[in-house]
């Protein structure tokens, strides 16, 4: 396979329909830039890793409308193309170690305008040519022995050769059942050696994972697009906030109804309920502090427990 995996190509009619099917409006030919790319192979990288085919497989459907970036960053502004379409196909070649070459091949597109036409001439130019998948997989298999790497029952090395004579193979990683693909993103130093390729996969299990914390550190102060499973984190830790939030909220609600129910018995729970609903959090505190405040003078009033409190069923919550 020759090397300069950027193939510029001019949409036809049905890939036009394939490109407009993610764009807010229709696209003509003349408005948009298309391209081929080599995502990623079954051969084994610089990393001693590779994908198996039937792994390409399920990442031509999970690449399918992704967006293309640069080295990883995932700063909105870097979304510079889209793949449209995606293909895994098998060439006469062989891979390092002898095996059917078979590569993830996808088309991308990107809307011409003054702020893409540098990047365009430098795909032309041959100055961007080689990507990096990001994406995360459910297993990663020991070519040696067959165990998952993330369980840490495998001591084999990558790299190393292990046996003798017609049995001495060489170690590797071998990644299997995709889960997620995140994104793609022009790179300037490859990994493997035939498509042009650094990988930046994650796995389910047997990773150091983001905590929200790290992950909103990261942000920065601008725009920037989140992989799936760092919006989950995201999205798990905003929940568990809210939830935190409300059992406050309702046990400060409980606490002031409390102490009002001593100083204002004449309002009703329901009047009440309504002024304390549209407080916030740190205006409710304050609203309780002044009728604690107001009562100092009255040894019967209790604010922190059910003693001494009125039989009033209005200022039930």
């Amino acid at each position: 396979m020759t090397k300069g995996f950027i193939q510029p190509e001019k949409p036809n009619e049905n890939e036009l329909k394939e490109i407009n099917k993610f764009t807010k409006r229709s696209l003509t030919a003349d408005e948009v830039y298309a391209f081929s790319v080599v995502l990623c192979d079954n051969d084994i990288d610089r990393d001693f890793e590779r994908f198996t085919p039937e792994a390409l497989k399920k990442l031509s459907k999970l690449f399918l409308g992704k967006t293309g970036i640069f080295d990883h960053s995932m700063k909105s502004g870097n979304q510079i193309a889209r793949i449209y379409s995606t293909a895994v196909e098998k060439t006469a070649e062989k891979t390092s170690d002898g095996q059917p070459y078979v590569m993830l091949k996808a088309k991308a597109y990107i809307p011409i305008t003054d702020q893409t036409k540098e990047f365009i001439q430098r795909l032309e130019a041959g100055i961007l040519k080689e990507v990096s998948v990001g994406c995360s997989v459910g297993r990663q298999i020991c070519s040696v022995c067959g165990a998952d790497r993330r369980h840490g029952l495998c001591e084999h090395k990558k790299g190393k050769f292990y046996g003798e004579g017609l049995k001495k193979m060489q170690c590797y990683t071998l990644l299997e059942d995709p889960i997620d693909a995140y994104e793609w993103s022009f790179v300037a130093v490859p990994a493997q050696r035939k498509a042009g390729v650094i990988k930046a996969y994650k796995t389910q299990e047997g990773e150091k994972d983001m905590t929200a914390e790290e992950i909103v550190k990261s942000m920065g102060d601008d725009e920037v697009t989140l992989s799936k499973a760092q919006a989950n984190v995201l999205k798990n830790g905003f929940e568990a906030l809210l939830k935190d939030r409300h059992s406050l909220r309702d046990d400060l609600k409980r606490e002031t109804v409390k102490c009002c129910a001593g100083v204002l018995p004449e309002l009703s729970g329901d009047t009440l309920n309504g002024i304390l609903d549209a407080l916030s959090v740190d205006q409710m505190k304050a609203f309780k502090s002044a009728l604690k405040s107001k009562n100092t003078e009255s040894v019967q009033l209790n604010c922190g427990s059910d003693k001494n409190i009125p039989d009033n069923k209005d200022f039930l919550i």
